[in-house]
């Protein structure tokens, strides 16, 4: 059952790859699909600011999904998704989209959407990504001007009642160091080659480090995304997937900024695994992608 269970997800993985080629192979040859997909964006990211403003004003209580397994966030901006660090990642995504298509009013939107999910991974991971787009530019103003807005923008930005808009929280630090202790004691069983892609739940009942009706999403899992990887797919997983990932990014350099991002994010949230973040994230780098050969 487990092997079945896992098979498909890697499965998911693959079609994932397959619907990205086909993308960028439709954007090269098709001029007029360049077009389609930057309206899709659009479209998408006006219909994300309107969801993510209903749900912080109207739905921001969500303790009513704890018992089916979701974190129960309070006024925490994440839209339409059950998860806010998902929500945070695409935020991100789509504040550097806009702003490198001088779209500045929809960038900063977005910022504050991003600052408004008090997701502290997606404050460093912007801010780094910010950092490397200006300083390879060598717009040091520009640099200065965003930075201190971004700084600006977190400290007078209303901070509601609650551990979720605590800045200064250390709850979730210390979770994510035992996730880290956690998931390095199950990569030392299996440190070549790992346990098999989305086989990490099956693991933890196996070593009794899970309850097999425990209905918690994050047990298939790991906080950083880079973790899955190692643990799954051993060291041997981890050091291919890196040698690709910069071999990409050598051949595309205008992916590095959201690449920088996303991989950032990663180290503290599993948001590059996540299908909800890798469409958006191909849908950006397949129009890119395009821009690169006018």
């Amino acid at each position: 059952m487990q092997n079945s269970i896992a098979l498909l997800y890697c499965m998911r993985i693959v079609l994932y790859v397959l619907f990205g080629i086909y993308l960028f192979a439709s954007i090269k040859s098709k001029k007029y699909i360049r077009v389609l997909v930057y309206k899709l964006i659009y479209t998408f990211s006006i219909l994300l600011l309107i969801a993510t403003a209903i749900q912080y004003i109207f739905f921001p209580n969500f303790w009513s999904l704890y018992a089916f397994g979701w974190d129960p966030h309070l006024y925490r901006a994440s839209a339409i998704y059950l998860d806010v660090f998902i929500a945070a990642a695409i935020y991100g995504l789509l504040s550097l989209f806009w702003f490198s298509n001088k779209q500045k009013v929809l960038a900063l939107f977005f910022v504050l959407a991003l600052v408004l999910s008090f997701s502290r991974s997606a404050y460093v991971a912007l801010a780094l990504s910010m950092l490397y787009f200006f300083t390879t530019q060598k717009k040091w103003k520009e640099l200065l001007i965003s930075l201190c807005l971004f700084t600006l923008i977190i400290i007078f930005v209303p901070k509601p009642f609650g551990e979720g808009g605590n800045l200064l929280r250390t709850g979730s630090i210390n979770s994510r160091i035992n996730d880290y202790k956690l998931g390095l004691t199950l990569w030392k069983k299996k440190p070549l080659f790992g346990f098999g892609y989305n086989r990490v739940r099956f693991a933890k009942e196996q070593l009794n480090l899970a309850l097999i009706d425990d209905k918690s999403h994050s047990l298939s899992s790991f906080h950083s995304s880079f973790l899955i990887i190692l643990v799954t797919t051993g060291s041997v997983g981890l050091i291919s997937f890196l040698i690709l990932v910069f071999t990409f990014l050598k051949r595309y350099p205008y992916m590095r900024v959201y690449a920088l991002y996303i991989f950032s994010m990663s180290l503290f949230d599993n948001v590059l695994l996540h299908v909800l973040v890798m469409l958006p994230l191909l849908f950006i780098a397949a129009i890119l992608y395009h821009s690169s050969f006018e």
